[in-house]
């Protein structure tokens, strides 16, 4: 970027740590059929907390580099909804809001997996997953030039493996 003829290079490194745990409300099975094992249905209600670090710098090319970092802890709550569709396909739908002014004014998590079991070390012990994910902050600390604001929206694709011990 070019402004008033200086060129500007910025570098945002964002580091995020999510811990938290669930409660299963329940499952429930999606076929009436006895005595098989036929899809079913898992909604769990989640809270925990969302860490989230920025560092940035900007590279004022022939001027100097001015360079800076933030963290914050939002405390966060949510809902979980996981779909055994088959003995090795799920499907898993996710989101959660936070923040409420403790890091965030307002953050939210929405996200949706396609699963796939199989055996790495031991039986269906693994799980190959993809799909789409968006997150979003509304962070604003300080006032006038001391001021930081980090209202963002990521969204992208997603692909993990897990193991399960």
């Amino acid at each position: 970027t070019t402004i008033n003829g200086i060129k500007i290079e910025p570098s945002i490194d964002l580091y995020l740590i999510s811990l938290g745990g669930f409660y299963r409300f329940g499952t429930w099975a999606l076929s009436n059929r006895p005595g098989q094992n036929g899809p079913s249905v898992s909604i769990d209600g989640t809270a925990g907390g969302r860490y989230t670090h920025i560092n940035v710098d900007l590279d004022f090319k022939g001027i100097g580099t001015l360079s800076g970092n933030k963290d914050w802890l939002d405390p966060v709550v949510g809902m979980r909804t996981l779909f055994d569709l088959t003995e090795r396909w799920s499907l898993t739908l996710d989101g959660s809001v936070g923040g409420f002014g403790v890091g965030s004014d307002f953050t939210w998590h929405a996200g949706g997996l396609v699963g796939y079991r199989f055996d790495l070390l031991g039986e269906k012990d693994a799980k190959l997953f993809g799909g789409y994910r968006a997150l979003s902050w509304d962070y604003e600390e300080g006032r006038g030039r001391d001021k930081f604001e980090w209202n963002v929206v990521m969204h992208g694709p997603i692909l993990g493996l897990g193991i399960t011990f």
